[in-house]
């Protein structure tokens, strides 16, 4: 039995666990507004496209599905909009008011 198990270098233990620290930063749950689409917009590009969510297939307690989870892009702001022409119109006053 003794044969059978392994050391666990701790170094490795932290390295893991920063790693999945620095994950579960960059995952934040999204609520979806009904009729609106989250955009990404690139604020080096300043290219605006849909933003790319993890649709989770499981359901809570309650039997509500969970909610949507977006990954954080770094250099990139999310707004809702109805379409691409609001959302590069809501991009930019963003970046007015952060000027």
């Amino acid at each position: 039995m003794d044969s059978q198990l392994k050391t666990i270098n701790p170094d490795t233990v932290r390295e893991i666990s920063a790693e999945m620290r620095r994950r579960k930063k960059s995952l934040y749950n999204v609520r979806v507004q009904r009729g609106m689409t989250l955009w990404e917009c690139d604020e080096m590009t300043g290219e605006v496209i849909p933003a790319p969510t993890q649709v989770s297939d499981t359901v809570n307690i309650n039997g509500q599905p969970q909610r949507s989870r977006l990954e954080i892009k770094k250099g990139c702001r999310y707004v809702w909009a109805l379409n691409e022409e609001n959302a590069r119109r809501k991009f930019e006053n963003l970046q007015k008011q952060i000027r």
